[in-house]
């Protein structure tokens, strides 16, 4: 169920003697406005896109927000952003970029941020109830057995079944494809002859996937910690995993530097302890109304999550402390930052990126194959291995029609910036490297820091990115910005 952490009006041909009259955007002001941004006016806006746009049919509402300095000057256009996924949502993300992001950008840009289609408050795909998805982070099954992937496989089927039910024929206008449109009808809805856009981790497959359809719409795009383009979704997942281990490994490099934390001992003894006390002696939380137990799935949940952002890591070593003693709550905390629950409720992002990566890929795997690769996974990643296993079984009964995503090449008229982090868990290096070389007029950035994207975390990813998005100007090849 859920996938490694590991979502335009109708475009109107030309008809001789009539002028192309763009979408419209009727903006109103919204208490989206983020703390301590008195300088910045917040409007909130919709947009009908068609749900085929292939047809003059049935249109869906995306949500969108404005972010608008209030001293503007010479100002350029709009930037458009995505901050990941599939399924994360975008207007609260739009608000908090506006409110790091530099004053020299924000008074040349509008900030625009959208909740992709089937995401957030756009036509929201909901197939998994809140306790669901709780059993689902909590999965403790071991892939290796054949009792451990039947579970699986009947998580996989009950989720897919559940989809397909609630969103019938429409299912498969959720995709990457049909976005990469949608962003489009926005840049013709705000009034931009050509695009400016910053993508993150999926974001960056967006901005590729649009920069395909779209060359000659391109003004500049940053895709900020892309994931593998020219590999299958397992393989890409198997990377990954290397990346979670090796984020680890640093994390638990940190801890022994540190007196406070080195008197933890060795970490992955120590994580691995708790897990297999957790097996029979499940961790609660601390809070009497918080009910939940976890078997070990939680725990390895919110690890991941934690390994997104090296400033998670004292909440990470925290926890661990508190797991010692038999307290899974720094976890369960963890976890939920991660997963976006809040009083015992989620956001769409799990069913989202489900539909929508099953919807963008092909790839299903035979009962051997699954049986071979999670006795692989379990031994190469001791981890984590074991645990992303389950999204083996992935889309294989997802039978609706796909629309496979093509190779990202793009011919636009300016390159394309791309950044890659060295020691990016979630979408590893290699990514990036095979991305700007897919894309054909891509420079590579690369950030020697840890965590998950770059831009807003180093003042010099920060000047290169701004510099590009305002004046066009790219950065030498071979750049580099350290930690």
């Amino acid at each position: 169920m859920f996938r490694t952490i590991v979502a335009g009006l109708l475009l109107v041909l030309p008809v001789s003697g009539c002028a192309h009259t763009p979408p419209a955007i009727t903006w109103t002001d919204c208490d989206r406005r983020p703390a301590l941004a008195e300088h910045l006016d917040v409007g909130c806006g919709t947009l009908a896109v068609p749900l085929d746009h292939n047809t003059t049919g049935k249109t869906i509402s995306l949500k969108l927000v404005r972010v608008r300095h209030r001293e503007q000057t010479g100002r350029i256009g709009s930037l458009v952003l995505n901050p990941g996924g599939p399924g994360v949502a975008g207007i609260e993300f739009a608000t908090s970029f506006a409110a790091r992001a530099s004053e020299g950008l924000l008074k040349r840009f509008d900030v625009i941020g959208f909740d992709p289609r089937g995401v957030g408050e756009s036509a929201p795909v909901r197939c998994t109830s809140d306790p669901d998805l709780d059993r689902l982070i909590d999965f403790n099954g071991d892939m290796r057995t054949p009792a451990g992937r039947a579970e699986a496989e009947r998580d996989s089927r009950r989720t897919a079944f559940s989809c397909k039910e609630k969103l019938g024929d429409s299912a498969q206008f959720f995709n990457t494809e049909a976005t990469a449109r949608d962003v489009d009808a926005i840049r013709d809805a705000v009034g931009d002859a050509k695009l400016t856009y910053a993508g993150f981790s999926y974001g960056a497959k967006l901005g590729a996937t649009y920069a395909h359809l779209f060359p000659d719409k391109v003004r500049a795009l940053v895709l900020d910690a892309p994931s593998f383009p020219l590999v299958d979704d397992n393989s890409t997942a198997e990377r990954q995993l290397r990346g979670f281990e090796e984020a680890f490994d640093g994390f638990a490099k940190d801890c022994a530097a540190r007196p406070s934390c080195a008197e933890l001992g060795d970490l992955r003894a120590l994580l691995t302890g708790v897990l297999a006390q957790a097996a029979t002696t499940p961790l609660t939380h601390e809070n009497p109304a918080d009910h939940r137990r976890t078997k070990g799935g939680t725990v390895l949940f919110g690890v991941m999550s934690a390994l997104y952002d090296s400033a998670r890591w004292q909440p990470l070593e925290d926890a661990l402390r508190l797991a010692r003693r038999g307290d899974g709550t720094g976890f369960f905390d963890l976890a939920d930052a991660g997963s976006g629950r809040h009083d015992g409720t989620f956001p769409n992002a799990a069913d989202a990126s489900f539909v929508i990566g099953c919807n963008d890929g092909t790839a299903v795997l035979t009962d051997e194959q699954i049986a071979t690769a999670a006795a692989r996974w379990s031994k190469d990643f001791p981890l984590f291995g074991g645990y992303q296993a389950r999204g083996l079984f992935g889309c294989r009964f997802w039978d609706v029609p796909r629309h496979p995503l093509a190779r990202p090449a793009a011919a636009t008229a300016s390159p394309v910036l791309v950044i890659g982090g060295l020691h990016d868990p979630a979408t590893p290096y290699q990514g990036a490297v095979d991305l700007t070389a897919a894309l054909g007029n891509g420079v590579l950035l690369t950030w020697e820091g840890e965590g998950h994207t770059a831009y807003l975390r180093s003042e010099c990813v920060n000047e290169v990115v701004d510099r590009y998005l305002v004046d066009l100007a790219v950065p030498e090849r071979g750049r580099r910005c350290q930690a």
